[in-house]
């Protein structure tokens, strides 16, 4: 019985002790602030099933805000612009979207670019920051507790700072990610006094709290492999295939990337994971609801950005 209950914790939490290139300290402060942030959204779920909502539509507004901003600017920005050099535009372009990215607290440009480009270094093997292979809950969020040390990671954090739009983010990152708890509450007090300011408020940290586990669940969910030959039918099934995605090839040794249409639709394109595997440069995918290509598509015709990567025509199974 022990046995099998350390497997399933190997499994589905982590394989203790964090990986070698790891440090075995965990960042205390990452953690409480993870920990207030979930114990807000706890919270707010109990607030609003007790006693509803004071007003649906600001703190609709504001939930949707908050993940919109963000999420788009991890995807578009972070995630495609930075990390994988996908187009290039205009500084001040790349310091509104900075500033978005910085909504969902994620971490400075630099530092996740540095991580995400390390991933695909070492894609689902010895070295990837956050694969499940050392746990689900590990690729899904607890690696962040833990500092990642890797000579070629560093020098990607210099090569990234070598951009002036990347240190001005990071010199007033801490003000774009506490602009949740600050602007929501400042703005419900004047629209609503208290009442509205609170609601604002949790509203703000449950749309922080989606997004980032829609981030994280790129790392996780999108990277679960192959799945076991008796229920791998479930992949055909087109409702269950939207939310499971499929694994129809392998990049790379061992990479276990999927494609997923639902993570793709509220993860602006970053759930189209197998096809980024294959083509990490792209700016967009033509397949699998990459919402983000319509945004590169008609921002390099209107000449905002440019150099833009586009697929190669092998690319793309789904």
């Amino acid at each position: 019985m022990t046995s099998v209950m350390a497997s399933v914790f190997k499994t589905v939490v982590m394989d203790w002790p964090p990986p070698k290139y790891h440090e075995q300290t965990p960042n205390l402060p990452f953690l409480a602030g993870m920990i207030a942030i979930h114990l807000i959204v706890a919270f707010a779920i109990f607030r609003f099933i007790n006693n509803g909502f004071y007003n649906l539509t600001a703190s609709a507004a504001t939930m949707g805000s908050v993940w919109a901003l963000g999420g788009f600017g991890i995807a578009f920005y972070y995630h495609r612009m930075l990390t994988h050099e996908g187009f290039k535009s205009w500084f001040w372009l790349r310091c509104l979207l900075g500033a978005c990215a910085s909504l969902l607290n994620q971490g400075k440009p630099a530092w996740w670019a540095a991580l995400h480009f390390a991933h695909h270094s070492y894609s689902d093997r010895e070295g990837d920051p956050h694969t499940p292979n050392n746990g689900f809950l590990w690729a899904h969020c607890i690696t962040y507790i833990f500092k990642y040390e890797d000579p070629y990671f560093e020098a990607r954090l210099k090569k990234y700072r070598e951009d002036p739009a990347v240190r001005w983010q990071e010199k007033y990152y801490i003000i774009f990610a506490t602009m949740p708890f600050t602007i929501p509450p400042t703005v419900g007090f004047f629209l609503g006094g208290w009442p509205l300011a609170i609601e604002m408020t949790l509203a703000s940290v449950v749309g922080l709290a989606a997004g980032l586990h829609l981030t994280w669940s790129i790392n996780s969910w999108d990277h679960i492999g192959k799945l076991p030959p008796f229920i791998r039918w479930l992949e055909k099934t087109p409702v269950i295939n939207f939310f499971i995605g499929q694994k129809t090839r392998e990049i790379t040794p061992g990479d276990r990337s999927r494609n997923n249409k639902f993570l793709s639709t509220f993860t602006f394109g970053k759930g189209n994971h197998e096809d980024h595997h294959a083509d990490p440069q792209a700016a967009y995918h033509s397949g699998n609801w990459d919402i983000n290509k319509w945004v590169v598509l008609a921002l390099e015709r209107l000449g905002i950005i440019w150099d833009v990567k586009h697929p190669k025509p092998t690319s793309t199974k789904n």
